[in-house]
């Protein structure tokens, strides 16, 4: 086995894997609510290591290690800048926090997580994400119904009012470990029932007429991607020398004169 050959083909695809996540966070960065991905790398363990065949260890090959592995990606809950908008129905985290809306997906119900506040309100009268019109839920699990007619007013706390009465408590939850969450698009995060029950309230502040802008800083994403492509070609390269290498030891070192 030509184990230069194998760590250089790992490199290779962690480093693709770099370039894809960085792509993606480059195409959200007009996404409001967005927060970036960051890529994980975990080293991997020389075999002898890694199956505890220790009799088959190499003193020089185990100090090469194993290269690495590509780890779960996560996502950064860092704040995004907040834009100004003076829609009523625009509404922005400011802190930590998600509001919570209710996806129905092959005829069932779920609570997802999301940091876009564009809202409006949907044919059921209900107060509903723009973008696939989610409910989102009060602190009961239940919609929050509106008066078209009347303007709305929601306070810092997620009060929600019409017309000076309070018509519902928006569900604004904090998320400690951003593991939990796993992507499910249209800035929507997936949550484990038992975790989103047990969630603590969130200590951010609500902000009626803004909309969170995403947290993907494009000129740190681009050149992540420029060093994730000089890696590829460095690690192709060294693909070619490898195969280079293995055809001398073929062709010319193993020929019999």
């Amino acid at each position: 086995m030509n184990y230069g050959l194998y760590l250089s083909a790992s490199g290779m695809l962690t480093n693709m894997h770099r370039q894809d996540v960085t792509s993606n966070n480059l195409a959200n960065v007009e996404t409001a609510g967005f927060k970036r991905d960051l890529v994980s790398l975990l080293q991997r363990q020389p075999e002898s290591a890694a199956s505890g065949q220790f009799d088959l260890s190499n003193q020089m090959m185990d100090r090469l290690g194993g290269s690495t592995w590509v780890g779960a990606s996560r996502p950064d809950l860092s704040p995004g800048p907040l834009k100004e908008t003076n829609a009523p129905l625009d509404l922005a985290m400011q802190g930590e926090g998600f509001f919570v809306v209710a996806e129905q997906r092959n005829g069932e119900v779920a609570e997802r997580l999301t940091r876009d506040g564009r809202l409006k309100i949907n044919a059921n009268g209900n107060l509903a994400t723009s973008v696939g019109e989610l409910p989102l839920m009060d602190a009961q699990g239940e919609p929050i119904a509106l008066d078209p007619t009347l303007g709305v007013e929601v306070n810092e706390y997620g009060v929600v009012s019409q017309g000076g009465a309070e018509v519902g408590q928006l569900r604004l939850v904090h998320v400690e470990d951003p593991l939990s969450l796993t992507p499910r698009g249209q800035g929507l995060y997936a949550i484990d029932p038992d975790q989103l029950d047990n969630a603590q309230p969130a200590p951010g502040l609500v902000r009626q007429g803004f909309i969170e802008q995403s947290n993907v800083d494009p000129v740190k994403e681009m050149l992540a991607m420029i060093e994730s492509s000089r890696a590829i070609n460095h690690h192709g390269t060294m693909l070619q020398y490898h195969d280079q290498l293995m055809d001398r030891a073929v062709n010319v070192l193993g020929r019999v004169a």
